[in-house]
């Protein structure tokens, strides 16, 4: 049985109406586990890519989503000048770097990233559209 968490990576990402939440928790088959908790409004994201417990599922050349909340255990970054995929700024989130909770979260109205990565124990909301997909499904190696 595989264990783990659901990890995705992408190339670029272009979000607006980003909503920074801080810290909470949700429950999980192994007891509430501490996330930060984003809220996209909207996100185009290239090379999309899953990595599930036991095995990569590669999803998507193009992934474009709005009004999700996305809550992760990490959310790491380079963030990027707007308009190019120019990534200056590395940005590591976790839920120990915010408080539990902020009042009426922290607003950012244009975000833009190269070289994201994060773990996605639970993504709410939609729609979500994949553009030039196909799945590859690779199991790893047996255990010895």
């Amino acid at each position: 049985m595989a264990t783990g968490r659901t990890r995705v990576t992408s190339a670029t990402m272009s979000a607006t109406n980003v909503t920074i939440f801080g810290r909470t928790t949700v429950p999980t088959i192994n007891g509430p586990l501490a996330v930060l908790h984003l809220r996209i409004g909207a996100a185009s994201l290239t090379n999309y890519r899953l990595d599930s417990p036991g095995g990569v599922i590669r999803l998507a050349t193009r992934l474009d989503l709005s009004n999700i909340d996305l809550y992760t255990t990490t959310f790491t970054a380079r963030i990027a000048v707007p308009g190019t995929s120019l990534g200056l700024l590395p940005l590591t989130l976790t839920p120990a770097l915010l408080p539990v909770s902020l009042p009426t979260g922290v607003p950012v109205p244009l975000l833009s990233a190269t070289d994201l990565t994060y773990d996605q124990p639970l993504i709410v909301g939609g729609p979500i559209r994949l553009t030039g997909w196909r799945i590859d499904i690779t199991s790893p190696a047996p255990s010895p």
